[in-house]
């Protein structure tokens, strides 16, 4: 599956014009820069990024063109800020970025009338509510008593109010998700009764439905599509709660959606009984098709890619291939495949390949410093490394810190005592993307023969030692 880039074409303004949608960017005060525009991915995590990017120079003026008609929003990014920016395929824009009004930092001529404007007073108008939000969070996620639920639901009263009907709607959509998700997830962080968990429920449905939370339109616009939705329905039945019952120990809600994947996804799948329209619908499934390869059992996963595939294609081939891609990237990384080779440096600046480990299993952990899941398995790592046999088996980090010196820093705190190599780059780690990763911490066992024999689903906080005694390296 090719991913289309959406078509932009670079030109000098001296230059005869193309047909199309012309924009014009100039920056004040003039000096080299980079412009970034961002269109949204048919799946935020697992979809690649389609943006298109140019350095532009001082004293240079420089158009794009849009060749696309379809109207449609893009993000504006430079490095002062960004914008959300409505394309209708065919008004000349005058883009000029405001460098030193951080605040208002976009003027543009040519943009439909009041649009900007709305946007900078909306942006105004809620920062003492974000301010508050940010406030109240902390307790909220405790399960105490709070505001953050009315705040949320005042930010997207408000913002229905004022952006319906505009280019802009797509932040009340937003707003109506994460109120929505929030209620649910206030189940769960308040250890409710069943009960009570009901009784909310069946509001929130009501609520979602009264607003045509379920639609297409709704559901394009969440960033997440319906996963965040879903997920939050899943876990109000206190699905986590089960498993730690059964390990007897704290699991952190990213071990809990492998360990509890088939119990939860039973619950996600109740949400497809009110989605409104046929393109949510496929969207909602395949959105549950992508978790399932991320997250579930890859023989059960394969099945429900073909289904979806042969229900949609002909109406939504877009998702179809989408579907059918993410399925070979993840089929790659399964038990008996070869592990990705690297090259990354460790703390002393010395190269170290995979390809030096060989003979010995490699246990290789994904982490960054700002991870508080991948910061919280190091103890219990430490008390297996202890245990190792290191003839017969290495663990070696791999850091996705941006900055190496945040990277450097904590590995000297913690005291790490296995391999650290400093990969950089977050999510955007090229070794990191070739293992599907979705999030971190992600770990891989690689065998002496350099194939996978796990794919992240072994923690040492769980059943690693378990599984490296019966596989004879430990």
């Amino acid at each position: 599956m090719k991913y289309l880039i959406p078509v932009f074409l670079l030109v000098l303004t001296s230059c005869n014009i193309p047909n199309g949608q012309v924009i014009r960017f100039t920056f004040e005060p003039d000096q080299p820069t980079e412009i970034i525009l961002e269109s949204k991915p048919v799946h935020y995590k697992y979809a690649p990024k389609i943006t298109e990017s140019v350095s532009i120079k001082k004293d240079e003026p420089i158009s794009y063109v849009n060749q696309s008609q379809v109207p449609r929003l893009v993000t504006l990014k430079t490095s002062d800020g960004e914008l959300p920016l409505y394309l209708d395929g065919k008004s000349r824009l005058s883009v000029t970025i405001l460098r030193a009004n951080p605040d208002s930092m976009f003027v543009i001529e040519g943009y439909p009338a009041g649009l900007l404007e709305t946007y900078y007073d909306l942006k105004r108008s809620e920062k003492p509510l974000l301010a508050a939000l940010n406030r109240d969070k902390p307790a909220f996620l405790k399960g105490e008593p709070s505001a953050y639920l009315r705040i949320l639901d005042d930010i997207q009263s408000n913002r229905k109010a004022v952006l319906s009907g505009t280019p802009y709607e797509f932040l009340y959509w937003q707003a109506l998700g994460d109120w929505l998700v929030a209620r649910l997830d206030w189940i769960f962080r308040a250890s409710l009764n069943q009960k009570e968990a009901e009784t909310i429920r069946k509001a929130v449905i009501q609520s979602a439905q009264n607003a045509h939370f379920f639609s297409r339109k709704s559901l394009e616009n969440q960033v997440a599509g319906s996963r965040n939705f879903t997920n939050a329905w899943a876990h109000s039945f206190g699905i986590a709660d089960s498993v730690r019952r059964i390990f007897g120990k704290e699991t952190s809600i990213y071990d809990v959606n492998r360990l509890a994947y088939e119990a939860l996804n039973k619950r996600r799948i109740e949400i497809l009984q009110f989605i409104e329209d046929d393109k949510a619908q496929a969207l909602t499934e395949m959105y549950l098709v992508a978790e399932r390869l991320g997250e579930g059992n890859f023989k059960d996963a394969e099945k429900s890619m073909i289904r979806f595939v042969q229900k949609w294609m002909d109406s939504y081939p877009d998702y179809s291939n989408f579907v059918i891609n993410f399925h070979k990237q993840i089929k790659r990384v399964q038990p008996g495949q070869a592990a990705f080779d690297f090259a990354f440096p460790n703390e002393k600046g010395d190269t170290l390949k995979l390809s030096h480990f060989k003979g010995k299993y490699v246990f290789l952990d994904f982490w960054a410093s700002w991870c508080s899941p991948c910061l919280e398995e190091f103890p219990h790592m430490k008390t297996l490394y202890k245990k190792l046999d290191h003839s017969k088996i290495e663990f070696i980090g791999i850091g996705l810190d941006a900055e190496k010196d945040v990277w450097n820093g904590t590995i000297s705190r913690l005291d790490l005592p296995w391999i650290q190599l400093y990969g950089g780059k977050e999510f955007e780690n090229s070794l990191f993307k070739q293992y599907r990763g979705g999030g971190i911490p992600l770990v891989v066992l690689i065998d002496p023969n350099g194939k996978i024999a796990r794919f992240d689903d072994v923690k040492a906080s769980l059943n690693l030692e378990k599984v490296l005694k019966e596989s004879g390296a430990l």
